[in-house]
């Protein structure tokens, strides 16, 4: 949409992080479109939660190793 903002969060290690700390200024929530983790991708199929909230704009985000995760800030 013309409003609509998008995150992107990749991750170019063989490490997974599991509560990376995101800043999004504005933001109240982010929601996954896709992860490239999901095994139709070749990934190990972990889906990303379906919502994310933060505090202060601080969202402790997962990414799977070899990843990249796209929300929808709300």
């Amino acid at each position: 949409g013309r409003r609509e903002r998008l995150v992107a969060v990749f991750n170019f290690s063989d490490k997974a992080w599991k509560t990376f700390p995101l800043e999004v200024p504005g933001a109240r929530e982010l929601r996954p479109v896709f992860s490239s983790d999901l095994e139709q991708y070749g990934g190990s199929c972990q889906e990303p939660e379906k919502k994310i909230t933060g505090n202060s704009h601080v969202f402790p985000v997962t990414a799977p190793p070899y990843s990249a995760v796209y929300y929808i800030v709300k």
